[in-house]
């Protein structure tokens, strides 16, 4: 359409178009550039992770001859610096576009894309973008290293690696990655687990993150659509792109907010109080993200109480708006117990749980006896100390396996790697008490577990939750299994209400036992001294073996070597024999120099794996004193780390002369003294010249005098001829 003003100008320019359609390029002047297809915005670099592909619908041609005419019907030529796969996808279309290229990203490094279009005569229509191609890393991800957040929403809770629970408002999620080789990326997807209704996506910030500096990556999963309750999605990371296997880092469901009942004391509970005495009972209605229930109510029965007692009237009460509300509980002055139920309604008056609390009223407002029934006798109960640092106790009772590995062993008339003990909680009826919450405070090196398990894992020892606080039984007993890792007298105290008990069992090392794995098994060697100046004189540097709990072990062997410039044994050689370890598991390593010698050395102390059998001697049942396996990927599991190598190194720098004021002042003195002789010893020489000098003269005087004398004594003679 032409809009034309009076003056006959067009209002909004010429409605035409210029194209160009040639069966020839020879002789076409003009410009070409790639576009995006989605804005046509210009194009002249692309960032890509080592095997993607580019798709032939993302960019597109933009060609025009010199007069700025679209030109159609043109497919240019495609190469690749780095000769990656790169192939034109087809001709410019009657718009002068079309979709441009395909290209795959085989070789990581900086590549660069070049279109041309020959014109004849050598000459040519070229554009060129560059190619940013990130290999991928090689390191693994690990869960551990992993961490998820919602950014958006409210509801997000943590549960066991890597589950996590939504509200179903949350429509971002941030993962965090540490560990990831620096600056290379690692392949990202977000997995559809559950999707109820079919109605939802995730859809990834970047499905090729790239690692920061520090090897960190950073994933945005973003949701749309309706998350429905359940909705399940997993995000999860692979190194190298699918060539290792992928890592869930986040496992996500989203769950619909519902309201619960807590109380505190907590529901199935038996708490002890006095005779009359009034309790406060705090009740507390969330939902499972933490968030308050205001104009929740709930309702408080007291339906259980001691024949004679008067049950308390029931009551209800509205929480405010932290979800909180609290009764006052009146217990009776008879002995027994008394049982109060909480009912909770949410403000749309839909069942929201309930909390049985019950109390216990004695004489004295507690046990009436707490008692360890069993599993404390020193005298019957020998835990050896946990052998070989493989992260694994049994505390089935199974008897240890005589192996390189074998786990801690209990002793009485069999080897079992733990201790049952018992402890009773009574009423003052002499009755067990149900449901009393009992909880276990280990001394140093005691480790509790709350069940009877085959391979429990380390870390899964001394829980707060799981396994140091145990409610009774039926009969008032609460059971722990408990083992040590340091030999000797070991403690645990057990409480409940305002009572508590306490016990002891023996801690033996391994070599105390006449059973199989009589020896404890070495992790790690260390050195005193990091480094040493050695100038002449003897410095000594302790070497100590220890298992993984920090036990010293005897009886591993230690060599030493000196190597570098300088540096030696005390009896001058650089290599020193092995020798065994001491009860204190130590070897002390004397180091020292030949006085001539200058520079730096390295001292490196190995220990030498052994095999060494038991009591009978017999070799199937060695194990091995120190094993050096790679524990690494265990330290998690230990809370500490494992060693590989049974080697430390240590620097030592020699000098010829050593700084030793005594010795400085003497040789101050004897300077003194040899200045003085000097001194004298030229005076002598002076002295000498001069009597030298005046013997000289001397007999240069008397000879002169002689010769007078004489020619005197001749005058004479002649004066007396004349006179005659």
């Amino acid at each position: 359409m032409n809009s034309t003003i009076l003056s006959g100008l067009a209002a909004f320019g010429t409605a035409s178009a210029s194209y160009r359609w040639s069966n020839t390029t020879a002789g076409l002047k003009g410009t070409l550039a790639i576009q995006k297809q989605s804005d046509s915005s210009a194009v002249t670099s692309i960032s890509l992770a080592q095997t993607d592909t580019v798709a032939n619908t993302t960019y597109k041609w933009s060609l025009k001859d010199d007069a700025g005419r679209v030109v159609e019907g043109v497919t240019p030529v495609a190469s690749s610096a780095l000769s990656n796969t790169v192939a034109s996808a087809g001709a410019t279309s009657a718009s002068g576009a079309g979709n441009a290229f395909t290209y795959t990203a085989t070789t990581a490094g900086s590549d660069t894309i070049t279109f041309s279009i020959p014109t004849g005569g050598g000459t040519s229509i070229s554009t060129s973008i560059t190619a940013t191609i990130t290999a991928y890393g090689a390191t693994a991800a690990v869960l551990a290293n992993a961490s998820a957040k919602n950014l958006t929403g409210t509801g997000w809770v943590a549960g066991t690696a890597p589950a996590y629970t939504a509200g179903r408002t949350v429509t971002q999620v941030e993962v965090t990655l540490t560990g990831m080789d620096a600056n290379k990326v690692a392949q990202a997807n977000c997995n559809e687990q559950t999707d109820t209704n079919a109605d939802a996506t995730c859809t990834l910030s970047s499905t090729s993150p790239l690692a920061d500096a520090t090897g960190k990556i950073v994933i945005t999963a973003t949701f749309a659509g309706v998350l429905d309750n359940n909705d399940r999605y997993q995000i999860q990371v692979d190194a190298n792109g699918g060539a290792n296997a992928y890592v869930d880092l986040a496992d996500v469901t989203f769950k619909t907010a519902a309201a619960d009942l807590t109380t505190s004391p907590a529901t199935g509970t038996n708490n002890f109080a006095a005779p009359g005495a009034k309790v406060t009972i705090t009740a507390t209605v969330a939902d499972q993200y933490s968030v308050a229930s205001p104009g929740a109510t709930v309702a408080l029965a007291n339906g259980t109480v001691p024949a004679g007692a008067t049950a308390q009237t029931a009551a209800t009460k509205t929480v405010g708006a932290d979800g909180k509300t609290s009764f006052e509980a009146t217990l009776g002055t008879v002995v027994g117990t008394y049982v109060y139920t909480f009912t909770a309604k949410d403000y749309n008056n839909g069942a929201a749980g309930t909390s049985t609390v019950t109390f216990t009223v004695t004489a004295s407002g507690a046990p009436k006896t707490l008692e360890i029934t069993s599993g404390v006798n020193t005298a019957t109960n020998f835990v050896r100390v946990i052998a070989d640092a493989d992260g694994v106790i049994d505390t089935n009772g199974a008897t240890a396996v005589p192996t390189a590995i074998a786990t801690t062993t209990v002793t009485t008339t069999e080897s079992k790697p733990h201790t049952t003990i018992v402890v009773t909680v009574k009423d003052d009826a002499g009755v067990g008490v149900q449901d009393v919450t009992v909880t276990a405070e280990p001394g140093e090196g005691v480790l509790v577990n709350s069940a009877a398990a085959a391979g429990v894992l380390y870390s899964a020892f001394n829980s707060a939750t799981t396994d140091l606080t145990q409610k009774t039984a039926a009969n008032g007993t609460a059971t722990f299994y408990v083992t040590g890792t340091k030999p000797g007298t070991a403690k645990i105290t057990f409480k409940a209400g305002t009572s508590s008990v306490a016990g002891e069992f023996l801690v033996i090392t391994n070599s105390q036992l006449d059973t199989m794995a009589t020896v404890m098994t070495g992790r790690t060697v260390t050195l005193d001294k990091a480094t040493a100046a050695v100038n002449g004189n003897v410095v000594q540097i302790i070497a100590t073996v220890k298992d993984v709990w920090g036990n010293a072990v005897k009886g591993v062997n230690l060599s030493g070597a000196v190597t570098g410039t300088a540096g030696r044994f005390t009896g001058g050689g650089r290599s020193q024999a092995a020798v065994a370890t001491d009860a204190n598991g130590q070897v002390v390593f004397e180091v020292t120099s030949n006085g001539v010698e200058s520079g730096t050395g390295t001292l490196t102390v190995t220990a030498t794996e052994q095999k060494i059998g038991n009591a009978g001697g017999d070799p199937a049942d060695a194990i091995t004193d120190l094993i050096s396996d790679d524990l690494t990927a265990n330290g998690s599991i230990f809370t500490k780390t494992s060693t590989k190598s049974a080697t430390a190194a240590l620097t030592v720098t020699s000098a010829a002369a050593a700084a030793n004021p005594a010795i400085d002042a003497v040789k101050a003195d004897v300077k003194a003294v040899s200045d003085t002789v000097a001194t004298l010893s030229k005076a002598v020489t002076t002295i000498q010249s001069s009597v030298t000098e005046l013997t000289s003269s001397l007999s240069a005087h008397i000879k002169s005098l002689s010769s007078a004398i004489a020619k005197i004594s001749r005058a004479i003679a002649a004066l007396s001829k004349k006179i005659k």
